[in-house]
């Protein structure tokens, strides 16, 4: 049964650093992977638009936003356990968006899962449209029945696109150390052949229901209406400018990571200089590896687009990477076309190891 909070004793306002105990409490209490206290004082300090909802002087509810370039991203709602389906979210997102156009917010966007059912009905009320799904094959405690409820799912909602990763568990992961602790020589997680058939079933529904397949990783309904713009200029080695704590950027040709603490990060800018932590300027060649593999994720590209750019023959540049994957039967060479198959493109991260120098063959996922 469903009810409503009475208004006059309800109250949302910013949240401050006295209300991060019981925030905390309610995110332990709420998901099994919560956010650390680290991250909610990383938000506060950030300045984003951090809220909290009180019930009868009780504080039930909070909402965190980022905000950049005329954008907003919901990073967190939660309510406390024992005061749901009484439309505190609802009200609490209400609230947000009415004070984001003051803060010249033009757009905002949200993840939710897709097992998530009363959060999707909550915003297809608050008029969020139905823009990409993220399927991830393999997660923790995942079986055949659920990935395939998952895919039913996602096809009954019909978004624009569809995009589906494989599990990986990096080693810098709480999951990875969980693992080392208990001497676990596999990730707790299907297996890479299980995973690679999963999202294969994926693809072949998806494209049964009209969506077409553009990478190794994307489905969309319609390629002349829905395109990864960010993706594939950043692909063909277009800068990126990183803001914000640990965040990846590229200018000039030189890669760069921001500090991942907050401390430095802040004393780096407010000294007026760069919170830049590391950086590596590539050669020529890796320039062009890096380009290359990332082409072939899209399952295709074209060697004169590479003479063109860099120079190079890449056919006879890669000539050996390029026979081993089409004898293994997962890519084909016609003219100036280079073109992997379903197999290769299910498999894509692995594959593109054959072209990477030999010292930066290191693995660093399980």
């Amino acid at each position: 049964m469903s009810a409503v909070v009475n208004p006059e004793k309800f109250l949302v306002r910013d949240m401050g650093d006295d209300d991060l105990d019981r925030v905390i409490a309610i995110e332990k209490n709420s998901y099994q992977y919560p956010w650390s206290e680290k991250i909610f004082r990383d938000c506060l300090a950030s300045k984003y638009f951090c809220l909290v909802a009180e019930l009868d002087n009780c504080l039930v509810a909070y909402c965190i936003i980022s905000m950049a370039a005329g954008e907003g991203h919901i990073l967190n709602v939660c309510v406390c356990p024992n005061h749901r389906n009484q439309k505190i979210a609802q009200r609490l997102i209400e609230f947000a968006i009415q004070n984001l156009v003051d803060k010249t917010v033009e757009l905002l966007f949200l993840e939710v899962r897709v097992s998530n059912l009363a959060a999707q009905k909550l915003y297809k009320n608050l008029g969020f449209e139905n823009i990409n799904i993220d399927l991830i094959a393999g997660m923790l405690e995942e079986t055949e029945e659920k990935w395939q409820m998952a895919i039913e799912k996602t096809l009954s909602l019909a978004p624009d696109s569809v995009t589906i990763y494989q599990m990986e568990v990096p080693f810098n992961t709480t999951i990875y150390r969980q693992m080392k602790e208990q001497g676990q020589l596999s990730a707790p997680v299907a297996d890479w052949e299980t995973k690679r058939r999963w999202v294969r079933e994926a693809f072949e529904q998806f494209e049964q229901a009209g969506y077409a397949i553009t990478s190794a990783y994307t489905a969309v309904k319609d390629k002349e209406q829905t395109r990864f713009v960010y993706r594939d200029r950043l692909w063909e080695g277009a800068d990126l400018l990183s803001l914000g704590v640990a965040s990846f950027g590229h200018i000039g040709g030189t890669h760069y990571q921001n500090h991942a603490d907050f401390d430095p990060y802040i004393e780096r800018v407010n000294q007026g200089d760069l919170p830049v932590f590391r950086a590596y300027t590539p050669n020529d060649l890796e320039r062009l590896i890096r380009e290359f593999i990332l082409q072939l994720k899209l399952g295709h590209t074209r060697s004169s687009y590479f003479a063109q750019k860099f120079g190079v023959d890449v056919q006879k540049q890669f000539h050996e990477p390029l026979k081993r994957l089409m004898d293994w039967g997962y890519l084909q060479l016609e003219d100036d076309h280079i073109q992997l198959n379903r197999d290769g493109l299910l498999q894509v991260d692995r594959l593109l190891h054959e072209f990477f120098l030999p010292e930066h063959l290191t693995k660093r996922m399980v």
